[in-house]
């Protein structure tokens, strides 16, 4: 993963590093978003990994993945897939 450096002036430390950390947030919504969307297309387990989804565990992943978008649409955020 490259690296980053940020410099700042005038006080805008704050509203960077909150953006910043509002993009962590999206960026680890979007990738638990991925491992629930292995789940449900290539009955992936995460439960057992290596190992393949029950019908449940696709179901829940399911309605996790539905739940996220709700959430991140609450925000007016949305992912960039």
């Amino acid at each position: 993963m490259p690296k980053v450096t940020l410099e700042f002036e005038d006080g805008d430390e704050i509203n960077a590093r909150h953006a910043l950390e509002s993009t962590c947030w999206v960026n680890a919504m979007q990738d638990l978003d991925q491992e629930l969307r292995g789940v449900v297309k290539y009955g992936a387990s995460i439960v057992s990994p290596g190992g393949e989804a029950s019908e449940e565990e696709v179901e829940l992943a399911l309605k996790m993945r539905d739940r996220i978008r709700e959430i991140i649409s609450c925000y007016n955020l949305k992912f960039d897939i």
